[in-house]
């Protein structure tokens, strides 16, 4: 301790009592509080010094964060302008209509818009604008044409529906222009990487790198669409012109590498044969020889790296013919005795082979008239099930049968003197049509004495005197035939009516089986039920067309109150959807913000509100949701919005 030192060096000494004791425990006091309250300083300006150094940090991270964000936009609006500059250079390559074009344009959507909705405006304005402007059609378009072209669109824009129609279809017509120009683009872009890539392998492709620099300028430049199409088939030609002679050469490569390689293949198996050749005559007179072949072979094959690949190949297909003539002559004239042989063993195994076919199509005449008899039985099967059948389709008939009597029961019943009316003035209608049919001073007296059951007169007398009227009309087969199709055709028309009533039943059945699947549960699922089971119970035993009319307009009043119902509760989920929608943005929003004030007392009501908004979004309540939404939207805009206005 230098104090201890500093104090023996001046006379005093230690030890307990002594004055150099004494000093040193007060002079230890004194130095441990100094010590603590120079700790506590330099503790002090430690801190101070982190949180000078913090807030210098976490300000150049703001102002970095800041200028990121700055470049970030810059960026942003750079791209944006270019994709805008590319947009109009390509919307200007949409080729623009005359005038004639545009009119006529104008008048063929019109009219199709008319199919569609015939209703929309006055009949007869519309067909007296759609006549004065015909010469338009015709290509004439002179200063009439035009004025009243004007008129017609003044007329035509009163209808929204009409202008919303006509603004969708040119749109779509621009819409599709445009894509055709940007997938142009795409495939001039796509060539140009192509090219690039086969220029990157092939510096000799001078035609392909001056189509890169005419696609650079025709992208930047473009004069027509036309223009763009004609270079675009051009450049795509050139590159599937590329493509194929790339292929052509590199099928030419495999088939000279597949010759290359058989004959080397065949040069191993010579140069293996003639080793195992050697290992039989080592000793004899043509070990030499066989040496020799192999040596040429081995020869021929060290060539393959460092000779010019065709004469490799004609060199390599001497040496190996040299060895197939010197094997042939040496060791397969020999083996031919054995072919012999084997020859002679392949007709006896043929022999053998047709006295088993013998054996087998004895067996397969067995197997064809047991699938003889199989097929007997399946056509027997096949009759019976075609007798079914029959039977099931007069069934069916019968059963339509019944259905259309059924129907022909509903047909109202005509009293005996509404029938006598009836047959009078239809023979006066056939008279009229046909006035040779019938004797004209006869049929003149029978309509005198008929003349009362036409004034409702029907009495016994009458009635015995339009039976003699009928059995004089019925001397004519033209008058029956006549008088029949009237039947017919009435009896039709009435069919035709209680079908419709049928159909429409029917549909009303399947409607309510859909809506009643859709949802089993709902208020007026046992409504629904009755009034299928009531339908059933009207197509099955109906009583009469009243009854039937009266029962499909009840059915039909229903439907509507339930499409009604289900539409309005379809409306309300839309509302409530999209205040979710809405809700959802709010919090995301929120939380892209709390992210920035994490540390702020802006964070605590930020919280809050997402949790409203969170709460609101999973009770699903509208009321709630478009309070939460308004709140959210007043606290953005106060809290942000409005501070940096």
């Amino acid at each position: 301790n230098p104090n201890v030192y500093f104090l023996k060096s001046h006379g005093f000494f230690e030890g307990r009592g002594t004055p150099l004791g004494s000093i040193l425990v007060k002079f230890s006091k004194i130095t441990s509080i100094a010590e603590v309250e120079k700790q506590k300083r330099e503790q002090i300006e430690k801190a101070e010094k982190e949180r000078i150094a913090k807030e210098k940090e976490e300000e150049e991270e703001r102002r970095r964060e800041a200028e990121e964000e700055r470049i970030a936009k810059e960026k942003k609006a750079e791209e944006e302008r270019i994709a805008y500059k590319k947009k109009q250079k390509k919307l200007k390559l949409i080729p623009q209509k005359s005038e004639l074009e545009s009119a006529q344009h104008f008048l063929n959507k019109l009219e199709l818009f008319l199919t569609y909705h015939p209703d929309e405006f006055d009949v007869i304005k519309i067909s007296e604008f759609l006549i004065i402007t015909k010469p338009i059609s015709e290509n004439i378009f002179e200063e009439k044409q035009k004025n009243d072209l004007a008129l017609f669109k003044d007329y035509t824009s009163t209808s929204s529906k009409f202008n919303e129609y006509f603004d969708t279809i040119n749109q779509k017509e621009l819409d599709m222009q445009y894509n055709e120009i940007e997938n142009i683009y795409d495939e001039l872009e796509s060539s140009k990487s192509n090219l690039e890539r086969k220029l990157a392998s092939n510096a000799k492709l001078t035609i392909a790198a001056n189509h890169i620099k005419d696609i650079e300028i025709l992208l930047e430049n473009p004069e027509s669409l036309n223009q763009l199409k004609e270079y675009n088939e051009s450049v795509k030609t050139y590159i599937a012109s590329l493509d194929k002679a790339e292929e052509e050469r590199i099928a030419k490569e495999k088939q000279e590498q597949s010759i290359r390689d058989a004959e080397v293949a065949e040069a191993h198996d010579n140069i293996l044969e003639l080793k195992e050749k050697l290992k039989e005559d080592l000793t004899s007179d043509l070990a030499p020889l066989i040496i020799q072949q192999v040596k040429l072979l081995e020869k021929a094959l060290e060539k393959e790296n460092s000779m010019e690949p065709s004469l490799f190949l004609k060199d390599l297909d001497s040496a190996n013919k040299k060895a197939y003539q010197f094997i042939y002559k040496n060791w397969l004239e020999a083996e031919i005795k054995k072919e012999e042989e084997e020859r002679i063993a392949k007709e006896k195994k043929a022999e053998e082979e047709r006295i088993a076919k013998e054996k087998r199509e004895k067996k397969e005449k067995k197997a064809k008239e047991k699938r003889k008899e199989e097929e007997r039985i399946a056509k027997e099967k096949k009759t019976e099930e075609e007798r079914i059948a029959k039977k099931k389709k007069e069934k069916e008939e019968e059963i339509a049968k019944e259905k259309l009597q059924k129907k022909l029961n509903l047909l109202p019943q005509k009293s005996e003197l509404e029938s006598a009316q009836n047959f009078l003035n239809n023979v006066k209608n056939f008279v009229n049509d046909y006035p040779d049919e019938f004797d004209i001073v006869k049929i003149s007296e029978f309509f005198i004495l008929t003349k009362q059951i036409l004034n409702n007169t029907f009495e016994e007398k009458q009635k015995n005197d339009l039976i003699l009227f009928k059995n004089f009309t019925n001397t004519s087969s033209n008058f029956v035939d006549y008088l029949n199709s009237l039947k017919q055709s009435e009896i039709d028309e009435k069919l035709k009516e209680i079908d419709l009533i049928f159909s429409e039943l029917e549909n009303a059945k399947i409607i309510l089986e859909n809506k009643l699947r859709k949802d089993p549960a709902a208020s007026h699922a046992k409504l629904t039920i009755d009034s299928i089971k009531s339908i059933d119970v009207l197509l099955e035993n109906p009583e009469s067309i009243n009854q039937l009319k009266e029962y499909l307009e009840i059915f039909v009043t229903y439907i509507a109150s339930l499409n009604e119902e289900e539409e309005k509760l379809a409306e309300e989920k839309r509302k409530i959807d999209s205040e979710v929608d809405k809700a959802l943005n709010n919090i995301t929003a929120l939380k892209v913000r709390l992210k920035k004030h994490l540390t702020s007392d802006l964070a605590p009501l930020i919280i809050e509100q997402v949790k409203l908004l969170e709460k609101a979004v999973e009770k699903e309540i509208f009321e709630d949701l478009v309070s939460a939404n308004k709140n959210a939207d007043q606290f953005i805009y106060k809290k942000f919005i409005e501070p940096e206005e």
